[in-house]
């Protein structure tokens, strides 16, 4: 099937650009989230009680609805919405021009359907790296043996300043500390530099949470 990028964004409902990231990313709303609506109906404090997606413009009733037509489009038709995607990261200038893509800037993976039409889309672009933050365990535990080497899938604790999680082969991680807690964290995590106090919040030249050799990622809370 031939397209233009303007029918190919057309057809996934269009790509989120955010200030802090040097690529472009696919989301949807975080109201959809199905482990962190849970997390944060939680009595427990999690790192979903203060989520960004919940905040500013992205609750803004056009960002919702751009959101939900997004998961529609992949509800309606999920083979065009992987050939559409499949087109945009191989012809839109700004992913051609870094060859970095993050999955959900804004909600998580729906289930095993989507969690393979995003490996399919790994598999047929090896030169693009894809970083997913994610919550959904279970899922990505039953999928960690087909996870393609330039997807790496981060799997985000739930709690805050707690580090203990089950390891998941050919799956990452990350953690969330408050900032007087940092000495108790592990020397092999590294800091994410964007949430340092003293920094501009951007990602700058950094690219760890692509970077599968980075095994463990701590972001201070904000």
């Amino acid at each position: 099937m031939t397209m233009t990028i303007k029918q190919a964004t057309k057809n996934v409902g269009g790509l989120s650009q955010t200030d802090k990231m040097p690529s472009k990313s696919w989301g949807i709303s975080a109201k959809e989230c199905n482990i962190g609506s849970k997390l944060r109906a939680s009595k427990q404090e999690t790192v979903c009680d203060g989520c960004y997606a919940f905040k500013g413009f992205m609750m803004l009733p056009t960002q919702q609805n751009a959101y939900y037509r997004r998961l529609e489009l992949w509800k309606a038709d999920r083979k065009l919405w992987v050939l559409s995607m499949d087109h945009l990261i191989k012809n839109h200038k700004p992913i051609k021009d870094t060859k970095y893509f993050r999955w959900f800037d804004s909600g998580d993976i729906q289930g095993a359907e989507m969690f393979q039409d995003i490996i399919e889309l790994a598999n047929l672009n090896p030169d693009v790296s894809f970083w997913l933050p994610t919550k959904e365990f279970k899922l990505v535990n039953i999928f960690s043996s087909i996870i393609p080497s330039n997807l790496n899938v981060r799997k985000s604790h739930p709690l805050i300043n707690a580090y203990k999680m089950q390891p998941i082969e050919n799956v990452t991680a990350s953690y969330v500390y408050d900032q007087d807690k940092l000495d108790t964290i592990p020397s092999s995590s590294k800091i994410c530099p964007a949430t340092m106090p003293d920094s501009n919040k951007k990602c700058n030249d950094c690219r760890m949470c692509w970077d599968k050799s980075i095994e463990s990622i701590t972001y201070i809370k904000h």
